[in-house]
């Protein structure tokens, strides 16, 4: 199993997201944790069908920093 973790420091710049979907394609993670995603839930959790994984659990940011996801595929 692979696990992939990332201060990202904002999910908001597109250049940061295709760097995401770079990372999970080269070592296709089945865990994806990603730290200071700076953004509001519903975008995060939109992120999933991007990055080709089936499950996302947030916690929101607080000001002006912060912000979880956890993403993560079943399939082997």
């Amino acid at each position: 199993m692979n696990l992939l973790c990332w201060n990202c420091r904002g999910l908001g710049q597109p250049r940061t997201v295709r760097e995401l979907e770079r990372l999970v394609t080269v070592h296709k993670p089945k865990l994806l944790f990603v730290s200071e995603t700076c953004n509001r839930q519903k975008y995060v959790e939109s992120l999933r069908w991007r990055l080709g994984l089936k499950h996302v659990i947030t916690v929101t940011e607080d000001g002006k920093g912060g912000g979880l996801a956890l993403f993560w595929d079943e399939n082997e």
